[in-house]
């Protein structure tokens, strides 16, 4: 093999491997850009279902939920932006997280609402906790 023949060979691997490189790094940024979207989202709807949850669990809550959305007129329609939440989260939300909002949905009450959240956390920051669902309630 003569000189010339092993530096084209040489830069042909150099050039594939360089292709290869960018592609592999493309796929992966986009990957990662997907899943940052995908948290923020995440993060973003689980604020405000914790907020209409809250809300179903302190009717008196109801006035202060009305200054950033004045469509809620009454118990009824925050009951359904849950439901709505809980149909809009089979799309994004863990296993766990649409059990237990469901769980919370037909039961209202404290002890769902904590596991919910923590279901939540976990989903949005992989986040275990010690904390017993009662001391999550004030």
């Amino acid at each position: 093999m003569s000189y010339e023949e092993i530096v084209i060979s040489v830069l042909g691997f150099v050039a594939s491997a360089g292709i290869i490189s960018a592609c592999l790094t493309y796929v992966f940024d986009k990957r990662n850009k997907i899943a940052f979207r995908e948290q923020e989202y995440k993060e973003m709807r689980y604020k405000a279902m914790v907020l209409h949850m809250k809300c179903l669990l302190t009717p008196s809550d109801l006035k202060y939920m009305q200054l950033h959305r004045p469509d809620l007129k009454n118990m009824d329609d925050v009951k359904n932006e849950v439901e709505t939440e809980w149909y809009n989260s089979l799309l994004y939300a863990s296993d766990d997280v649409i059990k237990s909002l469901k769980e919370f949905i037909l039961k209202p009450d404290n002890m769902t609402y904590a596991k919910t959240v923590v279901a939540m956390r976990k989903d949005c920051w992989n986040k275990k906790t010690s904390l017993k669902t009662e001391e999550l309630n004030l």
